[in-house]
C-alpha cells in the first residue's frame, strides 16, 4: 500500500483508548465486542463477495466479518453493502452490511470491516455453526 493513501483511512479506537480531543467516558465503552473474533487461517478457506469482487475473509464473528481489499478507496466507514454473500466452501449466505473501518493491515493491504445488518435467524444460525467448527479447530490444535 502507499503511505500517502493512509490519510483517506477511516479509524476506530480500540476499547479502553482515547484520543486526545476525546476524553476516556462511557461513550468509549460502547466499543466492546459483544462476540467473539474467529482468525481465518486458511487463505482462501471463506470468501466474501461485494457486487461482482471477491474477497479474502480473515476473520469472522456472529455481528461481523473482516476481509482484505487492495485500496482503502473501494469502501468508506458507514458505507451500506446491500449485496454481500459469505461463501464458506459448498455454502453461500446472503447478508446486509455495514463498513465499520478500513484499517491497513501488515500484508500490505486494507482491513475493511463489516457489521451484519439485518439477519434472519436461519443465517444467524449458520454463522453460528461456522464458527463452532473454527473455534474447535482452532483451541483443538494446541
Amino acid at each position: 500500500m502507499d503511505p500517502n493513501e493512509l490519510e483517506d483511512l477511516d479509524f476506530e479506537l480500540e476499547p479502553g483508548t482515547s484520543s486526545p480531543e476525546e476524553p476516556r467516558d462511557a461513550d468509549a465503552r460502547a466499543f466492546i465486542r459483544k462476540s467473539f473474533r474467529v482468525p481465518i487461517e486458511e487463505t482462501g478457506k471463506i470468501r466474501v463477495k461485494v457486487d461482482d469482487h471477491e474477497y479474502t475473509v480473515i476473520n469472522l464473528s456472529r455481528g461481523g466479518v473482516g476481509f482484505l481489499i487492495g485500496s482503502p478507496k473501494y469502501f468508506s466507514r458507514n458505507d451500506i453493502l446491500s449485496s454481500v454473500t459469505l461463501k464458506i466452501a459448498e455454502k453461500s449466505l446472503t447478508l446486509k452490511g455495514r463498513v465499520t473501518h478500513v484499517s491497513p493491515h501488515e500484508s500490505g493491504e486494507c482491513l475493511c470491516g463489516m457489521e451484519f445488518q439485518e439477519m434472519d435467524a436461519e443465517t444467524e444460525q449458520e454463522i453460528a455453526d461456522i464458527l463452532e467448527k473454527e473455534q474447535s479447530r482452532l483451541f483443538g490444535a494446541r
